[in-house]
């Protein structure tokens, strides 16, 4: 009893670490539990586009059939693009594996690399949806112009959940 009365200090410290793994545990159990409780979305990315089309833009039956057409070629045309990044990727950190450190010049080839594969990517999903607003009546272009870039906003970072960073700004000027 003795040693307690003596080291306060100790015994505050103790208590104040006790007390916080506490509450860490206790936020993670419930935040984790938030988390199982959200509906999940389980339909194919390409059923979202169709309702986003559909509802927000106004596109018809024949449209959605255009739509689906062009999806399946654009889907099949970016599969290789997206196999070669993740080569070019797994042969950059493969490196990290190498007994010696990699030269700058072996990095920044597959640096490089990764970097046009990238671009290729990127111009294509841009083409792609110049293609779809090709299939918008005159009427459906403004609508079609906000909705694919909310879209565009959720892929690029999904966390804003297609907000992007105004929304947050916007968001806290409420």
């Amino acid at each position: 009893m003795t040693y307690i009365k003596n080291n306060k200090v100790l015994v505050f410290i103790i208590g104040v670490l006790l007390l916080s793994n506490i509450a860490m545990l206790y936020f993670y159990l419930t935040k984790k539990n938030c988390e199982d409780n959200k509906p999940k979305d389980n339909r194919p990315r390409g059923e979202f586009m169709v309702e986003k089309l559909k509802n927000e833009v106004g596109f018809t039956d024949s449209q959605i059939a255009q739509y689906r057409e062009i999806r399946s070629k654009h889907k099949d045309g970016m599969k290789p693009l997206f196999d070669d990044i993740f080569n070019a990727k797994d042969s950059l950190y493969k490196l990290l594996g190498q007994t010696q450190t990699p030269s700058d010049s072996q990095v920044n080839h597959y640096l490089e690399a990764i970097g046009d594969k990238q671009e290729a990517i990127d111009q294509r999903i841009f083409n792609h949806f110049l293609t779809l607003k090709q299939l918008c009546t005159p009427e459906q272009l403004p609508r079609y112009d906000s909705t694919i870039q909310k879209v565009i906003k959720g892929m690029i970072n999904p966390r804003w959940g297609g907000g992007g960073p105004d929304k947050k700004k916007d968001d806290n000027k409420k």
